[in-house]
């Protein structure tokens, strides 16, 4: 069957049509959830098959779409924790928004966050979003350290600042933990350079994957110097700590995402 010339545009314009909406309205929907397994013999027995759910660059302009799947998401797991590694909001008008969405998550199960460079140049008073937050039921980990207990044993939540900026104190943070057992979160996955053999497991985002990836090209931009680009996204091992570095939720600069879909982790832990 031949087609005429009005149907032959018709279906082109349909195809150019769904090809240049993929990075502005599917793919930055399309949240997958990555699903990795940390096994430590430091990790109390206690602490065997504990669910925790990352999110990260969230860049929250409205509860729309992509974050009413998000919060489905973290309802379908239930965790045992979920974590927030940084950038809630990139204005101060959009705090309203974070509060929401930290409030949704709080029903599910307790919520641990750290603040990314958004956060910091959202022009928002970050000691007093703390506290807000805080008020939900959250945890906001600044150079601090949560040590969480089950069953008589405990394993240590470590959060750092912004680490380019220079506002991370990781021997602060360190101090409170009392576990042999460390978790850090962490906005940027630079704070690899200070933290590794220190910690077990680092939670990081900040990169968004790259977020627009060109075929054969690779990301058109990795917000890192030089030498920590290499961790884009996904699990890395330095010596003896893991790495994991999460594409996140929204999108930053441009609200578009090409082969680099967004991401909700589930880490489960092993004690061995």
């Amino acid at each position: 069957m031949s087609l005429s010339k009005r149907d032959f545009i018709v279906m082109s314009s349909s195809a150019i049509l769904a090809f240049l909406s993929e990075p502005f309205l599917i793919e930055p929907n399309l949240i997958t959830v990555e699903k990795i397994t940390i096994k430590s013999k430091e990790l109390p027995e206690s602490f065997n098959d504990y669910k925790i759910v990352q999110l990260s660059d969230l860049h929250l302009r409205s509860i729309g779409l992509r974050e009413k799947i998000s919060i489905d998401l973290v309802r379908w797991i239930r965790p045992d924790l979920t974590v927030i590694t940084g950038d809630l909001i990139n204005k101060r008008e959009e705090e309203k928004f974070a509060i929401d969405y930290v409030s949704e998550l709080s029903k599910i199960s307790p919520i641990v966050i750290t603040f990314g460079n958004w956060d910091h140049w959202s022009g928002l008073n970050l000691k007093t979003f703390k506290k807000n937050l805080e008020v939900l039921g959250a945890t906001v980990l600044v150079n601090e350290c949560l040590n969480i207990k089950r069953k008589g044993h405990l394993i240590s939540l470590m959060g750092v600042d912004y680490p380019y900026t220079g506002n991370d104190n990781l021997n602060t943070a360190i101090k409170g933990a009392i576990s042999c057992f460390k978790i850090l979160l962490a906005h940027s996955p630079q704070i690899i350079g200070s933290a590794d053999n220190l910690v077990n497991l680092i939670l990081a985002g900040h990169t968004h994957g790259g977020q627009v990836i060109l075929p054969l090209l690779g990301p058109i931009f990795v917000p890192l110097p030089k030498k920590y680009q290499r961790f884009l996204s996904g699990l890395y091992k330095v010596d003896n700590t893991l790495m994991y570095v999460n594409r996140g939720i929204g999108t930053s600069i441009l609200p578009i995402r090409l082969f680099c879909p967004p991401e909700l982790t589930l880490i489960t832990l092993k004690s061995m």
